[in-house]
């Protein structure tokens, strides 16, 4: 049987999965999906920064720098593994209002 801890360890470990797969799908996937197939612009081949730039002109991405943040945070949940609990917590609790971001983006592109 599981401890409510091993629970605990399960739940965050499950927030950290699905953040780093929302953020690859967006970002690999949704991006530039959006700007070829459904407007039609030539970005097959771009850059994913040049993807971003143009996604916030377009202002269906509030900020293409701050992308670049949840992507580094991404990579920080995936390949970190902090021994310190405070310094884990610490993490997830700046992640979590990213997840709320990345919400409001696919709204955004939505609505494309």
């Amino acid at each position: 049987m599981d401890t409510p801890a091993d629970t605990l360890v399960a739940t965050l470990d499950q927030f950290a999965f699905r953040f780093a797969r929302l953020q690859d799908i967006l970002g690999q996937k949704a991006f530039r999906g959006v700007l070829v197939d459904v407007l039609k612009e030539p970005f097959e081949d771009a850059a994913l920064r040049d993807v971003l730039d143009r996604l916030e002109q377009l202002r269906l991405l509030p900020f293409a720098d701050r992308w670049e943040e949840i992507r580094a945070m991404r990579n920080t949940l995936v390949h970190d593994y902090p021994d310190n609990p405070a310094q884990r917590a610490a993490r997830l609790n700046l992640a979590r209002p990213m997840v709320e971001e990345m919400a409001a983006i696919m709204t955004l592109l939505a609505a494309a």
